[in-house]
């Protein structure tokens, strides 16, 4: 282990999540929640959510579905969101002040204990990020009562995913490759890979289906170079004036393409994983 109840296998994402990416998801909280929550009502609706219902919500962020889960189950049910973030989670406590039902544990889902007391564990894309992902997956399968549901929201591949494959083509001038091995955004982009997993859970009735969904990255284009220039802003700083000039002119007018009356919308293509417990 290394850290507060972090496992040794999720060091690095504990580091990142707790740092810098943390602190600017933290900042742009709204922004942020905003980008994928064309994904919730699937999930919610798939998660077949009824009053008294315990949820938790992995990889929870700053908590949007776990307001809106805990929304769902009232009166009666709880919604515990948890993360490894400690920045991300004080903006979650911050925006569910006097929100019934709602509760948020900072944790490694991989190896912390939570009882069997859950009647559905969800995540809208926080559970590709484990260093030891059977490990993971075996131990949310322990956290659900008998007949309980797992229900989570997983990117597909990188060139299905236009939020990612155009902006990095746009900053490096040319696509990019696969993402190696390891825990990342596309790490569970192979369905039998995710079926797998969910079967060697334990789980039953594993089904895997995609389900699509706009990026929302800005109500406009500045407020979406905005967010853009900040992730990507590492990769922007190491390259030389002429190159970086062409990369913000490059990123600028995927963003311009991409605007509409909706905001600044780029494609997304995810899987949307089930299962039960025995």
């Amino acid at each position: 282990m290394t850290g507060p109840g972090v496992d040794a296998s999720n060091a690095e994402q504990h580091a990142q999540w707790g740092g810098d990416l943390g602190l600017l998801w933290a900042a742009r909280a709204e922004q942020f929640e905003a980008s994928a929550a064309g994904y919730d009502a699937p999930l919610l609706e798939a998660a077949d959510l009824a009053p008294g219902l315990h949820v938790l919500d992995v990889g929870c962020g700053t908590g949007s579905v776990t307001r809106k889960a805990a929304g769902a189950v009232a009166p009666g049910g709880t919604a515990t969101g948890v993360d490894i973030s400690a920045p991300m989670l004080q903006v979650a406590r911050d925006r569910s002040a006097g929100f019934p039902g709602v509760a948020f544990l900072e944790a490694d889902a991989q190896v912390h204990d939570f009882g069997r007391r859950y009647d559905r564990v969800v995540s809208r894309a926080g559970v590709m990020f484990f260093g030891d992902p059977p490990a993971a997956f075996a131990n949310l399968a322990r956290a659900l009562r008998p007949g309980g549901r797992v229900v989570f929201v997983v990117w597909r591949s990188l060139a299905e995913n236009a939020w990612m494959h155009d902006l990095t083509t746009a900053l490096t001038g040319q696509p990019p490759p696969p993402p190696p091995p390891g825990p990342g955004a596309f790490a569970l982009a192979d369905p039998d890979r995710a079926r797998a997993l969910l079967e060697g859970a334990g789980l039953a009735e594993v089904d895997v289906r995609p389900c699509d969904a706009p990026v929302v990255l800005g109500r406009d284009v500045e407020e979406a170079f905005g967010l853009v220039a900040r992730m990507m802003a590492g990769a922007l700083a190491g390259l030389e004036p002429a190159a970086r000039e062409r990369a913000v002119a490059a990123l600028r007018a995927v963003l311009g393409r991409a605007s509409g009356p909706g905001g600044v919308t780029l494609g997304s293509a995810a899987w949307l994983l089930t299962g039960r417990a025995p």
